[in-house]
């Protein structure tokens, strides 16, 4: 697909992709594009040429969604979901559970959370664990399974997750 794009015979053959190498320049269509579009326009017409030359292009992308993935490709995906676990922490598991516990870090699809009191480990271990994992799950749209409670100062290694 993409080799009939760059040979003009499919799908966006009217992308500015000859400068794209270029700083800014890249928004601008380079004299071969520039041929194209005025061929267009020639054939079409200055009415119908605008909205064929914009079917013919790609659709313009949210910048959000490029920095998501481009965070994703580069390792970065569970540092920005661990900061989203911490920024809507409370609404997650309601605020008197937020104030006694504190995301610490991702391993795989393993959440470690810090505890405060062993009471509260207790309680979140045996009773209150299966209904926040599950939102944690949704939250995150299942990059997250397991909540792991340890107890504050003695953060073990991921290496004997049960």
């Amino acid at each position: 697909m993409q080799r009939e794009q760059a040979n003009g015979e499919g799908g966006f053959w009217l992308d500015h992709r000859d400068r794209r190498n270029r700083s800014h320049s890249w928004r601008y269509p380079s004299p071969r594009e520039r041929r194209r579009e005025q061929v267009m326009r020639d054939w079409f017409g200055p009415d119908v040429a605008a909205g064929e030359i914009r079917s013919h292009q790609r659709p313009a992308v949210a910048l959000g969604n490029s920095l998501d993935s481009l965070m994703r490709e580069l390792g970065r995906g569970r540092e920005v979901l661990l900061e989203e676990l911490r920024d809507h922490w409370s609404e997650l598991v309601g605020v008197e559970v937020a104030r006694r516990t504190q995301p610490l870090r991702l391993f795989q699809d393993c959440l470690e959370v810090e505890v405060s009191h062993s009471t509260w480990l207790y309680e979140l271990q045996t009773r209150l664990g299966a209904g926040l994992t599950e939102r944690v799950a949704e939250f995150s749209k299942g990059r997250v399974c397991r909540l792991r409670f340890v107890p504050a100062g003695r953060r073990r290694s991921f290496g004997r997750v049960n």
